[in-house]
């Protein structure tokens, strides 16, 4: 009875490494493209096939799961044909789902291009065939890639809240306006803190002219916009809407352009 099983024993201990080996991977991969192009083929000549979809799936182009498949098998051949001398068993099972991960992220390629191709007013522009079939066989080849435009996508469509303990910029200050007094056209430097690269300055609600931020955010330089004499206010605001004002932060003196210098200090 014992050497009745034997060859079960043998069998069970061999076929992980058969199921494993180039071989066998190599022979999968190209049952599995035949069988595409039958599928292919049987699709194309027997128009009976496509009612056998659900209505709701009918839109959906089954060739852009096709090309996905293909693309996995693409690749699963190339790693046999360039794993030959370093073949491993551990990825076989890599191999053997390629074909079926590649189909989805195929069929998932078209939705992810009809978001990115999102209209105003909720009108969708429907991709073209040629760029849903390439980018469906492309990322179907590469699941890493695919994973990065499925994040990319994701940034496009989804717009996730900052949080709300994480680091946030902090507001702008203003200490002082050097020279406080002066006429339109004057160059003037606001000092203080939390300046951005884009932040704006405004003397009595008009920005200020020929304006640049200093790497350390500590300054604002530019001239003064046109203004009657008198005080006026100081603000200064960031991109992200932060804002601080100086009340009476400069003065306009009753003076004419050609009477200023360049010296500001």
């Amino acid at each position: 009875m014992p050497g009745r099983w034997s060859w079960v024993k043998t069998w069970s201990r061999a076929a992980p490494h058969l199921l494993g080996a180039r071989p066998t991977v190599f022979l999968y991969n190209i049952a599995a493209l035949v069988g595409l192009g039958v599928l292919a083929i049987y699709y194309f000549s027997d128009s009976s096939i496509h009612g056998l979809l659900p209505d709701r799936l009918q839109g959906v182009p089954v060739y852009g799961v096709w090309y996905g498949a293909l693309g996995g098998i693409a690749v699963g051949l190339k790693g046999c044909y360039d794993h030959r001398l370093d073949w491993t068993d551990d990825w076989s099972v890599w191999h053997y789902g390629r074909v079926f991960s590649g189909a989805l992220a195929g069929g998932v390629t078209y939705a992810l291009l009809l978001a990115v191709n999102l209209k105003s007013g909720n009108a969708v522009q429907t991709p073209a065939t040629p760029i849903v079939a390439s980018a469906s066989f492309i990322l179907g080849t590469q699941e890493k890639r695919f994973f990065e435009f499925l994040v990319e996508v994701g940034k496009l469509i989804v717009t996730v809240p900052a949080s709300a303990t994480g680091p946030t910029a902090p507001p702008p200050a203003i200490r002082s306006v050097v020279p406080a007094t002066g006429a339109a056209g004057r160059r003037v430097i606001v000092h203080g803190t939390g300046f951005q690269r884009t932040s704006k300055a405004y003397f009595g609600g008009v920005a200020l002219g020929d304006i640049s931020v200093n790497d350390a955010g500590t300054e604002i330089s530019g001239t003064a916009p046109d203004h009657a004499p008198g005080e006026v206010d100081v603000v200064v605001s960031n991109p992200d809407n932060s804002a601080h004002l100086r009340p009476s932060g400069f003065t306009y003196e009753a003076l004419t352009r050609a009477e200023q210098t360049d010296d500001v200090f």
